[in-house]
């Protein structure tokens, strides 16, 4: 039984009132108001001021109510989800406080409470921003003539709540964006300057990560090489490998090339929505399109704050803003896929293959062209092929002069050498003759590379015999 009534005019009571302001300061984050507001109703009807009663915060979502915040005593595990009573969403609709009895009890939170049939439950609308926000429910104690005035005082603490819920969605809606928008600029100018595409995605998921509300992220991209949408990078381990697109809110989101928002979605019905949800309750699935076409997928989990219209939009300024970005990540893992793939068949050839850059540098050469030239590839880089201290003689015995020797030739005309044989020896080196192939490539129409492909042919015929090659034809020449 409370020691003394307290009604909205008593001296004690305007004390809770202020103290209830004064604790609800703006700028505190959401869940910090609604503890507040839980302690300060759990004080005003409460046995007394070292032991308040129980108190809870519940937030109205679709057609039931959520737990978000609870103190005091309680009796059992707390209850997570409450349906909507008649009576419930009467005191929702006509915004006012309301005294519930006997059956009209939700039966979870009589028990919860330790309910007598004879106790009350005060039942009190928060509204924040002229919307329901949902209801707190207070046991209340003593004798029936103190009811009215706690009703009173109760509903005085949940309209500044309501207020302080305002001001915490705005200053929460302003950290978000922030965040987001001093995050923005980062992940471009870093991803920008990874060296492959699995380092770039790592970095953006990491800062997405990093906005408040996103506990879980995953990216999923576009396979060349592979159909469909891998898992490219995430924040937390995913047993997910490719996406099936049929299934489930995401798949959805991917399928129908539109944003999908599922709040409250635990226990998931899909199995991939679950995998990537792991300990998330609710989950935005953002697809990355370039020109109508899906290259990508962005999920974010949020484990207790479920997704509003603006983390939509954030969300979307986001991934818009990053869509080049990630369309330049596949393109370059295309690019190393492909580089990859080349370089692999570039250095099986069988034929001598030395690559030049657009200043006549050697920067690759295939075990074929050190076979063929004697010099391993440090050497070959350093000094360079078919120099001035090379011997290079034409089909006729004439000194090819280094103008039309490749890749000079090629890097001064930008024209190709095309079957070109030439009896060719490095110095200090046994003189072969080669069939010499050499091609400009451009990027943007700019000279990029030179790559000279030769191999090792017969010596031209002379006077209806082979010409030798080597010291040995130099020895049958004089012998004959």
């Amino acid at each position: 039984m409370r020691t003394e009534s307290v009604p909205i005019t008593d001296v004690r009571g305007l004390d809770l009132l202020l103290e209830t302001a004064r604790s609800l300061n703006d700028g505190d984050p959401f869940d910090v108001v609604l503890e507040q507001l839980a302690r300060a109703a759990a004080r005003a009807v409460g046995h007394s001021e070292a032991e308040p009663g129980p108190a809870s915060v519940w937030r109205l979502r679709d057609s039931c109510l959520v737990l978000e915040a609870e103190t005091g005593e309680a009796n059992g595990s707390a209850v997570a989800e409450l349906g909507l009573t008649p009576e419930l969403q009467h005191a929702l609709n006509a915004r006012r406080a309301a005294r519930l009895t006997g059956s009209h009890v939700p039966p979870s939170l009589r028990e919860r409470y330790r309910l007598r049939r004879s106790d009350s439950l005060a039942v009190v609308p928060v509204v924040a921003y002229a919307r329901p926000f949902g209801l707190l429910f207070v046991p209340l104690e003593g004798q029936p003539e103190d009811f009215e005035a706690d009703l009173k005082l109760l509903t005085g603490m949940a309209e500044l709540g309501g207020l302080a819920l305002g001001a915490a969605a705005d200053f929460d809606l302003e950290l978000r964006l922030a965040v987001a928008f001093e995050l923005l600029p980062q992940m471009i100018t870093g991803a920008s300057r990874t060296e492959d595409a699995e380092e770039a995605a790592h970095l953006i998921v990491s800062r997405v990560g990093e906005v408040p509300g996103a506990d879980r992220v995953a990216l999923f991209m576009r396979g060349d090489l592979k159909n469909g949408l891998w898992i490219k990078a995430s924040t937390h381990s995913v047993e997910v490998l490719r996406l099936d697109v049929e299934e489930g809110a995401v798949g959805r989101a991917a399928r129908e090339r539109q944003i999908v928002l599922v709040n409250d979605g635990q226990p998931w019905p899909s199995r991939q929505d679950s995998a990537i949800a792991g300990d998330c309750r609710h989950l935005l699935a953002v697809p990355v399109t370039v020109v109508d076409e899906v290259i990508g997928l962005v999920v974010i989990g949020s484990r207790q704050r479920p997704f509003s219209a603006t983390d939509v939009q954030i969300a979307t300024v986001l991934v818009s803003a990053l869509s080049g970005l990630l369309e330049g990540v596949r393109l370059r893992e295309q690019l190393y896929e492909s580089r990859r793939a080349m370089r692999t068949f570039y250095h099986g050839l069988a034929c001598a293959a030395v690559t030049h850059d657009a200043r006549g540098r050697v920067v690759d050469a295939n075990w074929a062209a050190e076979n063929l030239t004697g010099r391993p590839l440090k050497q070959l880089m350093k000094d360079g092929i078919f120099g001035a201290d090379w011997t290079m003689q034409s089909e006729s015995g004439m000194n090819i002069p280094m103008p039309l020797r490749p890749p000079e030739s090629v890097l001064k005309s930008g024209r190709p050498v095309q079957g070109m044989r030439a009896r060719v020896a490095p110095p200090g080196g046994q003189p072969r003759w080669l069939r010499i192939d050499s091609r400009p490539l451009e990027e943007g129409r700019r000279l990029k590379w030179v790559v000279t492909t030769f191999f090792e042919t017969p010596a031209p015929a002379l006077n209806g015999r082979r010409r030798s090659t080597g010291s040995a034809g130099a020895r049958v020449s004089s012998a004959s």
